[in-house]
């Protein structure tokens, strides 16, 4: 069986309308990534006055709420032009907040064990005592918890974007790998602040995750490990994320000089070649996994 044959891609039919392919692209990313981020996201910096503030938990809130904007474009245009429910874009499934918040374990593990060897091999090491607005420890738990929600609206809103609405719409028009080699590229081209290794990872992650949600049929699960490998990575271990600090953190880790490979350096893990090998080594388990989904048929799905 092709993934063009999962229920997940099939819903596409229960629309009246479909979206050319260059305007779901178009939409997705002109319009709900960079249009929020440099419109809605600067709005709101100005209006509040943190327009210098990128790191406190007032920051990350800002950037929940603005992370909420795409969720809205895409479920609306989903509603309105094609006429079918936004539930179709992978989110159908009755259980879909047990198998969400399973993801964020699975998301946090796969990151901490991406770190672990950085941090035991000294290529991170922690961080001088806080200073200024910086709170690690018990003292910044509370914040760390209210984090957690933010989190899941970031995550799910990239996931929504790239993985529901563009693989969804690709692996009906295209070969599967077509499909997931386009959408990863393109995942990986959005984040401007990587580069080099960093770049490669975002784009293996976003292969991991296509081959996540062929193999659920759905975007529950992979919208749980975006969000946990964020919290984790940025709120637990106080590592940047995709080049972003944040000031509330249950540990703090800074990378050492000269070693960038090893630690990822200012961007985060996710840049480091310990996150390249976890993420190789997480797509051919989601490889199998997602073939065995495929090849057990329509009775399959």
């Amino acid at each position: 069986m092709r993934a063009r044959e999962l229920s997940f891609v099939r819903e596409i039919e229960t629309g009246k309308r479909k979206t050319p392919l260059v305007v779901a692209y178009l939409l997705a990313v002109l319009l709900a990534v960079f249009g929020v981020q440099f419109v809605v996201g600067a709005g709101l910096r100005i209006a509040t006055g943190s327009v210098t503030d990128t790191s406190s938990l007032f920051s990350q809130l800002i950037e929940g709420v603005t992370d909420l904007v795409p969720i809205l474009i895409i479920f609306a245009w989903v509603a309105w032009f094609e006429r079918r429910r936004v539930s179709s874009l992978g989110l159908r499934n009755a259980r879909g907040w047990l198998t969400l918040l399973l993801g964020v374990v699975v998301g946090g593990v796969l990151i901490a064990i991406a770190a672990a060897p950085a941090i035991l091999a000294g290529d991170v090491v922690p961080a001088g005592p806080d200073t200024g607005a910086l709170v690690t420890g018990t003292a910044a738990l509370g914040a760390v918890v209210a984090t957690i929600p933010i989190w899941l609206i970031q995550g799910s809103s990239e996931e929504i974007i790239f993985r529901g609405f563009l693989l969804q719409r690709s692996l009906y028009s295209w070969p599967t790998w077509l499909a997931i080699l386009v959408t990863s590229v393109l995942f990986a081209l959005v984040h401007p602040g990587a580069f080099g290794v960093g770049k490669l990872n975002i784009a293996l992650f976003g292969v991991f995750a296509a081959l996540v949600v062929i193999w659920q049929n759905s975007i529950w699960l992979v919208m749980g490990i975006h969000a946990g490998w964020n919290l984790v990575q940025g709120n637990v271990l106080g590592i940047a994320v995709s080049g972003s600090g944040h000031d509330n953190s249950l540990f703090r880790f800074e990378p050492v000089a000269g070693r960038e490979l090893l630690s990822g350096g200012d961007f985060g893990t996710e840049g480091s070649v310990y996150a390249t090998v976890v993420l190789v080594l997480a797509i051919v388990a989601a490889f199998l996994l997602a073939q065995r989904r495929l090849a057990a048929g329509p009775a399959g799905r």
